[in-house]
């Protein structure tokens, strides 16, 4: 399994005022209001992949872990996105719900990159307890995913025994 090697992280500012903040609020608000998927762009240069990790970072406060769950190309962005002139050529990316949240004692503690400027990718397997940390979620993510199919089959039977 290699989608823990990567993590594409994207700084959110804490200026209510810039776009990235807008843009996050505006995806809380779509996910929680109305069920929609997470979604963001890339980075600038496209390599992001499916079944790779992508963090929401808030500088000093706090981090997001989401699993990219699909990649489609840039002529899906999102309409509200159109005034990011300069990032038309990124693809989109389906995230997961949150997966982890940590504190930034935490995020630290594994010795997670700090950069407060664009979405960017970092190597996990330079930053094994970050790799690690990954590791564990993508343990954690598979065994929800097993256990909700284990579910879905049980009450399938259960409804053709009635």
């Amino acid at each position: 399994m290699e989608g823990y090697e990567y993590l594409t992280i994207t700084p959110i500012s804490k200026d209510a005022k810039n776009k990235g903040c807008i843009d996050y609020n505006e995806q809380e608000k779509r996910t929680s209001t109305h069920g929609y998927r997470w979604c963001w762009d890339d980075s600038k240069y496209n390599k992001a992949k499916k079944g790779e990790y992508f963090a929401f970072l808030f500088f000093e406060k706090r981090v997001i872990i989401h699993k990219i769950e699909n990649v489609k190309p840039p002529s899906e962005r999102l309409d509200s996105w159109s005034s990011n002139v300069g990032q038309q050529g990124r693809q989109v990316l389906e995230l997961s719900n949150p997966l982890k949240e940590l504190s930034w004692r935490e995020w630290l503690a594994l010795n997670g990159p700090t950069a407060k400027q664009g979405t960017y990718t970092t190597k996990t397997t330079e930053r094994p307890s970050l790799h690690s940390m990954l590791m564990y979620v993508e343990y954690q993510f598979q065994n929800a995913q097993i256990q909700e199919t284990t579910q879905m089959t049980c009450e399938n039977v259960q409804e053709s025994t009635n």
